[in-house]
C-alpha cells in the first residue's frame, strides 16, 4: 500500500505533554511576513483579544457612584406611534444584574432628553458561574418618538442608574379582562360535534403552581400558562368524547398601562401519557376536530402576525364573540393534527383605539438593537462588539462591523423584500418554488421540501443571526420569526408532561437494569423503532375510525405527513432562528422551543442501554462512551449531527433555570471526557466517521465541516457552562478544540498544493481496533482530497488562536482564503453570504486591528 508521508505525530496536551506544541509555529516562519490586518500590523500576537493577564475577561471602568454613567446605546427605526415600549438586548459585564435582584440596574434616556424613563430588566441568558447573574439582559423601558417620521433611524443611550423596581398598572380594561371567569378560551369541535375548550386565564387568578412567570416588572409581565383543551361535556359510547383535543402553552403578556395584550400560543399534540393524576393525559396519534376558534369578550379586535388562508374573521357566538385561528374546511372535512405535530400562533388582542398601538408591537416596530460605540469618556458601550461584553449567542463571542461589506440599510430592504414575498406566499396559501416548495396544508405551510435531510447549505449556520444584529433589521427579525414559524410546523417531536414541561431524560431513566441504566425507549430527537412505552399503540382510534369511513380525512393529510422532522444531522435549520431570536428579542416562544430541544436532546444523546437487555441506541453518548473506552486516541464519531445537538443544548443551558443547569452540568462534563478520550494522540484529528458514500465505506473519515460543527459546539460547552465553575474540564474542552485546530493546519490535512484544507480524508480503517493512519495515508484514503474546505474551519481556527495565541491560525486562513496575504481583506472579500462561517474570525481580526 502506498503511503502519502506527512509530518512527525502530535500529541495533544491532554495527553501530559507541553500544553501546545509551540514547534507548530516554526513550521510558518514563511508566513510571517502576511499583512493580517487591513491596517498593516504583525500577525505574532501571543495572547487572547480582551483577557487580562489573568485570563478572565475585563470588564470596562465605570464610576457605579455617578448615576446616569452612559454604559450602552441602542438603536432603530422609529415605529409608527409616538410613544412606546422600547424593547432591546445588552449584553453585560458579570455582577450587573441577576433576576432576583431589588434594584433596576440600568435606565433609558432619549439623547434629546437626559431624563431617564421608567425601565424594566429582565435575563436573557446567564454567565456559567451563577454567582455572575445575567451575560445579557433584555431592557424594556417607556420611551417617546423624537420628532422625526416613522421609519426613520432613532437611538436612545442605556445609562447606569439604580432603581427601585416598580408595580405593572394594568389599564382598567385588560385587568376586567383578566379577572373574569372564562373571558379569554380555546375552543374546537371533535368529528362527532362534541366540544372542547381551554381557559387561558383561569389557572392565572388561582395562582395554579404549573404557570410560570416568564417577565415580572412595572411595564410587562408575562405568564406561560400550560392549559389542554378537555371535553366540556364527557359522553361515552361510539360517538363520545377523547379525553382531550389539543394541548396549548400560552404565553400572556400584558403591558403597563395599554388597551391590549399579547397571547403566543404554542400548539401541540404531544402529551407524553405519563401523568396519572390527571384523566385526560393520554397519548394521542391522529387527532381529527373542525376548527379552533379564540373564543372572548365582544369589544376586543383580534390581530394576527401572519394570515393563512384557515385564519377567519370574527362572528358573534352569543355574547361573545370567536375568531378562527383555524377555520373550518368549507366541504365538512376535518382538519388533522398527528402524532407529536405542533404550530405556533402569535397574535395581539386590543381594544379598537389601541389598534395601531397593538400592531407596532406587534410587528416589532418597537424593537431596538444594540450597537457599538464610545461614551464620553471614551470607554467602550456594552455590546456584541465590545470584546469585554462579547455574549453572543452560547459561543458568547465578538460580532463583527459590516460597514466594509454593505449598509444597514440594504440589509433591511433585502430583509423586507424577503418577508414581503414570503408572507404573502403564506397568506394566500401558495406554494411552487423554493424554498418555499408547498402550498397551504391547512394549519401548516411547511419550509423546504419534505425530506428532513434536505441537502444543501441553507440555514447551516454556525454563526445565525449577524446581519439582523449589526443592521437592527427588524424587518429581518419578522422574516426569521416567520420561517420559524413554517419550520415547526413541519416538527412532528412534541413531547410534554401533564404540565405542559419538555419531557426529561431524568423522569424515564431506569438506573436498576440488570445491564445497567436504560432508558425504556430508543429516540434520535424522533423516536426509532419501539415507541410502546407511551402508549402510542394503545391511543384512542374510534374518532379517526369515524373520520376514514365517513371520508372526512383533509385532503391535505397525505402531503402533511410526508413532511418529515429536520433530523438530527440538520438539526441547526430549526434551531438557529430560535437562537436569533433569544439572543437579540429575548422572544419566549425561541426561548421555550429551545428548551424542549435541548431536553429531546439529552434523551437522545444520554450515557445509558436502551431497554433492560444491553442494547445501546447508535445516537447515544453510550455507544461512544463504550467505543472510546475499548478504542482510545483514534478518534471519535463526533460530527455534525452531535454539534447541532450540542450547541442546542448549550443554548438551552445559557437560558435555563438553576434545575436544568444541574441535570445537564455532569451530563455535558462526560461529553468533554469521552471526545478528551478519543481524540487522536497522533494527530489531535477529533472526527472520525465511518461512512459509507465516502471511500465506499473502507476507511474511518473526517469531513473538516462536520469537526468544526462539532468544535463549535465544544466551545458553547466551554464558554456557557463551564467558564469560572470548572475549571479542569474548562481547560480540558480548549486542549481538545486546540489539538483539533492543529490537525487542520498541516499535511496532508491541509495541503497548500490543493489550495487549503482537505473537505475529506480517510483517517484509518473501518476497524477502529486498528490504530489510526496518523499522518501517513493510503492513496485511497484521499477520497474528495481535491474538495477543499475554506469556510467552516473559520470558527475553529479563531477559536484555536484565541485560545492558543498561536498566529499560525490566522495565518492559514489567509492563506486560504487568497493571495493577498491581508486576513481582513480576505474575510471582507469572502462577504456576507460566508458570514455564518466567518463573522467571528472577522471580528477578533477588527478587534486586533482596532488594538494595533
Amino acid at each position: 500500500m502506498t503511503m502519502m508521508r506527512g509530518s512527525a505525530p502530535f500529541t495533544p496536551g491532554r495527553k501530559g505533554d507541553e500544553k501546545y506544541a509551540t514547534a507548530y509555529v516554526a513550521r510558518f516562519t514563511a508566513l510571517s511576513a502576511f499583512a493580517i490586518f487591513a491596517a498593516g500590523c504583525g500577525g505574532d500576537t501571543s495572547s487572547s483579544v480582551g483577557l487580562g493577564d489573568d485570563g478572565v475577561v475585563s470588564s470596562p471602568t465605570f464610576d457605579f457612584e455617578n448615576d446616569g454613567y452612559v454604559v450602552g446605546k441602542v438603536r432603530m427605526n422609529a415605529p409608527a406611534v409616538p410613544d412606546f415600549l422600547l424593547r432591546a438586548t445588552l449584553p453585560v459585564p458579570r455582577g450587573t444584574f441577576a433576576a432576583d435582584d431589588a434594584q433596576v440596574p440600568l435606565a433609558v434616556i432619549s439623547s434629546a432628553d437626559p431624563t431617564a424613563s421608567p425601565t424594566q430588566v429582565e435575563v436573557v441568558s446567564r454567565y456559567a458561574n451563577n454567582e455572575d447573574g445575567a451575560d445579557v439582559v433584555e431592557i424594556i423601558s417607556r420611551v417617546r418618538r423624537p420628532d422625526v417620521a416613522p421609519g426613520t433611524p432613532i437611538e436612545y443611550l442605556v445609562v447606569y442608574a439604580p432603581h427601585a423596581k416598580g408595580d405593572l398598572q394594568l389599564s382598567p380594561a385588560v385587568d376586567t379582562i383578566l379577572r373574569a371567569p372564562g373571558a379569554v378560551r380555546l375552543v374546537a369541535n371533535d368529528p362527532f360535534g362534541n366540544p372542547y375548550s381551554a381557559d387561558l386565564f383561569a389557572k392565572i387568578k388561582s395562582a395554579d403552581p404549573t404557570v410560570e412567570v416568564v417577565r415580572d416588572g412595572e411595564l410587562i409581565k408575562e405568564f406561560r400558562v400550560p392549559e389542554v383543551l378537555v371535553p366540556t361535556s364527557p359522553v361515552t359510547g361510539a360517538e363520545g368524547t377523547l379525553p382531550r383535543l389539543m394541548g396549548v402553552n400560552a404565553f400572556v403578556r400584558t403591558f403597563a398601562g395599554e388597551d391590549f395584550f399579547a397571547l403566543d400560543l404554542h400548539v401541540h399534540n404531544g402529551f407524553d401519557g405519563k401523568d396519572e393524576s390527571v384523566t385526560w393525559d393520554e397519548v394521542l396519534t391522529d387527532l381529527y376536530f373542525d376548527k379552533l376558534h379564540l373564543r372572548l369578550p365582544q369589544g376586543w379586535e383580534v390581530l394576527h402576525a401572519l394570515e393563512n388562508p384557515f385564519t377567519g374573521d370574527a362572528f358573534a357566538a352569543g355574547n361573545m364573540q370567536e375568531v378562527p385561528l383555524i377555520a373550518a374546511i368549507p366541504d365538512g372535512d376535518m382538519h388533522l393534527m398527528h402524532r407529536q405535530s405542533q404550530f405556533s400562533r402569535r397574535i395581539m388582542i386590543a381594544r379598537t383605539d389601541a389598534v395601531e398601538r397593538a400592531r407596532a408591537e406587534l410587528e416589532h416596530q418597537t424593537l431596538a438593537f444594540c450597537t457599538e460605540g464610545r461614551a464620553d469618556d471614551g470607554s467602550e458601550l456594552w455590546s456584541w462588539w465590545n470584546p469585554a461584553t462579547a455574549r453572543y449567542l452560547p459561543q458568547n463571542h465578538r460580532l463583527p462591523n459590516l460597514a466594509s461589506m454593505t449598509t444597514r440599510e440594504a440589509i433591511d430592504a433585502e430583509f423586507r423584500g424577503q418577508y414581503e414575498a414570503r408572507s404573502a406566499m403564506v397568506e394566500t396559501g401558495v406554494g411552487d418554488a423554493y424554498p418555499i416548495l408547498s402550498g397551504n396544508l391547512g394549519w401548516a405551510h411547511p419550509y423546504w421540501s419534505s425530506y428532513g435531510g434536505m441537502t444543501g447549505g441553507e440555514n447551516i449556520e454556525q454563526i445565525p443571526g449577524v446581519e439582523i444584529a449589526w443592521s437592527g433589521s427588524q424587518a429581518g427579525f419578522r422574516f426569521i420569526e416567520m420561517r420559524n414559524r413554517m419550520v415547526l410546523e413541519r416538527q412532528p417531536t412534541a413531547l410534554y408532561s401533564s404540565a405542559g414541561i419538555p419531557t426529561k431524560f431524568e423522569d424515564h431513566l431506569v438506573t436498576t437494569g440488570q445491564n445497567g441504566p436504560y432508558l425504556p425507549f430508543d429516540l434520535s430527537m424522533k423516536f426509532v423503532g419501539d415507541d410502546s412505552y407511551f402508549g402510542f399503540d394503545d391511543a384512542p382510534t374510534f374518532q379517526a375510525d369515524y373520520v376514514a369511513s365517513a371520508g372526512l380525512k383533509p385532503a391535505y393529510e397525505e402531503p402533511l405527513k410526508e413532511f418529515m422532522a429536520i433530523d438530527l444531522q440538520h438539526l441547526i435549520r430549526f434551531t438557529n432562528d430560535l437562537k436569533t431570536m433569544t439572543w437579540l428579542g429575548n422572544d419566549s416562544l425561541s426561548k421555550w422551543q429551545i428548551r424542549r430541544v435541548g431536553e429531546l436532546f439529552r434523551m437522545t444523546h444520554h450515557e445509558g442501554n436502551v431497554g433492560d437487555y444491553g442494547y445501546v441506541g447508535g445516537s447515544s453518548l453510550q455507544w461512544r462512551i463504550n467505543r472510546v473506552t475499548e478504542n482510545p486516541g483514534v478518534g471519535i464519531e463526533y460530527g455534525r449531527g452531535e454539534g447541532w445537538g450540542l450547541f442546542a443544548a448549550s443554548a438551552a443551558y445559557a437560558t435555563g433555570d438553576d434545575d436544568l443547569r444541574e441535570r445537564f452540568r455532569p451530563w455535558f462534563a462526560e461529553v468533554s471526557r469521552v471526545c478528551a478520550e478519543g481524540q487522536s494522540d497522533c494527530t489531535g484529528n477529533l472526527t472520525a466517521v465511518r461512512i459509507g458514500k465516502q471511500a465506499n465505506g473502507i476507511y474511518r473519515t473526517r469531513q473538516s465541516f462536520e469537526q468544526s460543527f462539532a468544535t463549535n459546539a465544544l466551545e458553547s460547552m466551554r464558554t456557557t457552562v463551564f467558564d469560572r465553575v470548572d475549571e479542569e474540564v474548562s481547560e480540558r474542552l480548549a486542549d481538545i478544540i486546540v489539538g483539533t485546530a492543529y490537525s487542520t493546519i498541516r499535511m496532508p490535512f491541509y495541503d497548500p498544493a490543493h489550495g487549503g484544507l482537505r473537505k475529506v480524508i480517510g483517517v484509518g480503517m473501518s476497524d477502529m481496533s486498528i490504530p489510526d493512519f496518523c499522518f501517513d495515508l493510503p492513496d485511497d484514503a484521499g477520497y474528495g482530497l481535491t474538495n477543499v474546505d475554506h469556510e467552516t474551519p473559520l470558527t475553529l481556527w479563531t477559536y484555536a488562536y484565541e485560545l492558543s495565541g498561536d498566529a499560525a491560525f490566522l495565518q492559514i486562513a489567509a492563506s486560504s482564503l487568497g493571495t493577498t496575504a491581508n486576513l481582513e481583506a480576505e474575510l471582507n472579500i469572502l462577504g456576507q453570504q460566508r458570514l455564518p462561517h466567518s463573522a467571528f474570525m472577522l471580528g477578533t481580526v477588527q478587534a486586533m486591528s482596532s488594538i494595533h
